[in-house]
């Protein structure tokens, strides 16, 4: 290891410190910044060359997560004029020496930080907050470096000192995480006071909510991503974003918003371009899509597996939008759920029904290799040359397969791949049949498939002898076991 070349050293020391990792994720482990028993501090442990290496190498000491406090009890003892001793108790602060050295072998580099100065678990309940004096001597110092902020990750409002912030606070900042309710401090009055210092701030994530006090837009968000907030609350804050690309919503609160609020007419998302959902009660998920309008919506994540279909019909109607990737769980959801499906080029259907036959392929497919009569349609996108071919303009279909359970062992009637070539095949003679060319000449439909399989099937279906005609077809076969 010692013998290893610099390059392929610092590529390990990056993959130990977490530098491809998602942000989020590895600010939710227990590693922290602080803790100088883990990456990257521990490699300058070994020898002196992984020490300059380390100490060298800015990108380790990009992802700056200050949390777990460290602080030591220290027990003193003065004598008294009686001849005994006074035993005095405090609480020594170890943290400042680390989050120095740290920020500063990070030279140049941008910064994603994540910040909760809270005492360490050893430490509680004996303190549960740092001194005001703390607060501001970390905030000094955290905020020497806030020109190379790209990332700021936030807890409680009062982690960093007021009397710090300038108008160019944050030049360099893209993305803001925010956590808290109502116990917290965090109101969209200062959040947009804290905007106006970004000027590059794009994106903004909520853990909780902030209480709507302003009226103000927050005109620069154009991403959003909110959890554990009630479908009233997040309509209150999506009002102050005019101008949002794309929504991410991991999980609607079941409380809703008290005083309530009685909503006349549906919030109207002009921008939107992408929505994403996550794991949403049933109830919540329907009043939120029952009160929003999305017109310019191209992308639509459906990651909630408790959801009527009648809802999703109802939004697309109401919003009349065309999409370009539909992505969802079958069932209950299906291709067909949606009806303006011409203009769709990606498809992802997370599989976890029970039947043999792919219900996904069983839509896709066209029957008998010839356009079944076809039927009326308002969707004014709608080629005439392909009018019976659902999806004609699909370029890439993913399926994240569960095999069907009452099969057990025995998956002989279970062939994936032997239906995705008989859904494509008949999407060739069909579009060849509308348009009086030959199979030869028409666009294959989809052009990508990706099957993701347990372990157990991926080997089967690598094998499998109609891969190959599938891609004398011209077609791209991807299979990912898990």
């Amino acid at each position: 290891m010692r013998s290893l070349p610099d390059d392929v050293l610092v590529e390990i020391f990056k993959h130990g410190s977490g530098i491809y990792d998602d942000p989020e994720s590895l600010f939710r482990s227990r590693w922290h910044s602080l803790d100088v028993s883990s990456a990257p501090w521990v490699y300058g442990h070994v020898c002196q060359r992984w020490r300059e290496t380390s100490n060298n190498t800015p990108v380790l000491w990009t992802r700056v997560k200050i949390t777990d406090w460290p602080m030591k009890r220290t027990t003193r003892k003065s004598a008294l004029k009686t001849k005994k001793y006074q035993t005095t108790q405090t609480l020594q602060n170890l943290g400042f020496p680390p989050l120095i050295a740290y920020l500063r072998r990070s030279k140049a580099s941008p910064l994603l930080v994540y910040l909760d100065p809270t005492p360490s678990p050893s430490r509680r309940p004996v303190l549960q907050a740092l001194s005001s004096d703390d607060v501001i001597a970390i905030s000094a110092i955290l905020l020497s470096h806030t020109g190379r902020l790209q990332s700021l990750y936030m807890g409680k409002i009062d982690m960093l000192d007021p009397e710090l912030f300038t108008i160019d606070t944050f030049p360099s900042l893209q993305h803001l995480c925010t956590v808290g309710g109502y116990q917290s401090e965090w109101t969209t009055d200062n959040i947009g006071s804290l905007m106006q210092k970004a000027p590059r701030l794009r994106s903004w994530r909520t853990i909780g909510y902030p209480i709507v006090n302003t009226t103000t837009a927050l005109s620069s968000i154009q991403s959003y991503s909110c959890s554990e907030a009630s479908w009233e609350e997040l309509l209150k804050i999506l009002q102050l974003i005019p101008n949002l690309r794309r929504l991410r919503i991991q999980l609607i609160g079941s409380e809703p918003a008290f005083p309530p609020t009685i909503w006349t007419f549906a919030t109207r998302l002009s921008h939107l371009k992408a929505l994403e959902i996550e794991r949403c009660s049933m109830e919540s998920l329907s009043l939120f899509l029952n009160h929003i309008r999305c017109v310019s919506l191209e992308s639509l994540h459906m990651g909630a597996d408790e959801i009527d279909v009648s809802t999703i019909q109802s939004f697309e109607e109401r919003s009349d939008f065309h999409l370009k990737h539909w992505e969802f769980i079958t069932p209950p959801l299906s291709v067909s759920t949606l009806k303006n499906t011409a203009l769709i080029e990606t498809i992802v259907a997370n599989d976890i029904s029970t039947d043999i036959q792919n219900p996904i392929l069983s839509e896709l497919t066209v029957s008998n290799g010839s356009p079944p009569p076809t039927s009326s349609s308002d969707d004014p996108t709608t080629s005439s040359s392909t009018p019976s071919i659902l999806c004609p303009k699909l370029r890439r279909l993913e399926l994240h397969l569960t095999p069907p359970q009452d099969l057990g062992t025995d998956l002989t009637n279970w062939d994936i791949v032997e239906q995705i070539y008989e859904c494509v095949s008949s999407r060739v003679v069909a579009a060849a049949h509308a348009t009086g060319s030959s199979n030869e000449d028409v666009n294959i439909s989809p052009l990508e498939v990706l099957l993701m399989a347990p372990d157990a099937l991926t080997q089967g279906i690598r094998c499998h002898q109609s891969l190959e005609k599938l891609r004398l077809l011209g077609l791209r076969v991807e299979i990912q076991g898990f």
